[in-house]
């Protein structure tokens, strides 16, 4: 089994780091950005897990290690209910920013 997991691909997502002149500077706004970014991060590291953990009950199963399919169905359904309200959450992120750069 554990073989099977070797080949699981390394996340580049929450590896690579967002810089810029926003992060870099002081004061609230970067303060602000700062604590959104760790929280977008640690949402998205979430959402990562829940998917490598459907990924592995799944392979699982497949390998005959898990005789309850409920467990593994409801690591997948875990799975796509994180991934669909994370992109409902970004989507509407979306809209408010396009909403207020139509305000200027």
């Amino acid at each position: 089994m554990s073989d099977l997991l070797a080949f699981r691909p390394a996340s580049r997502l929450l590896s690579e780091g967002i810089s810029g002149p926003a992060l870099d500077g002081g004061g609230k706004s970067a303060d602000l950005i700062g604590t959104f970014h760790d929280t977008f991060k640690k949402i998205m590291g979430d959402v990562n897990q829940r998917q490598f953990a459907a990924d592995d009950a799944a392979r699982a199963f497949a390998a005959g290690d898990v005789q309850d399919i409920h467990d593994v169905a409801l690591a997948i359904n875990k799975a796509k209910f994180a991934l669909e309200l994370t992109v409902k959450v970004r989507d509407k992120l979306m809209e408010a920013y396009r909403e207020l750069s139509a305000m200027r």
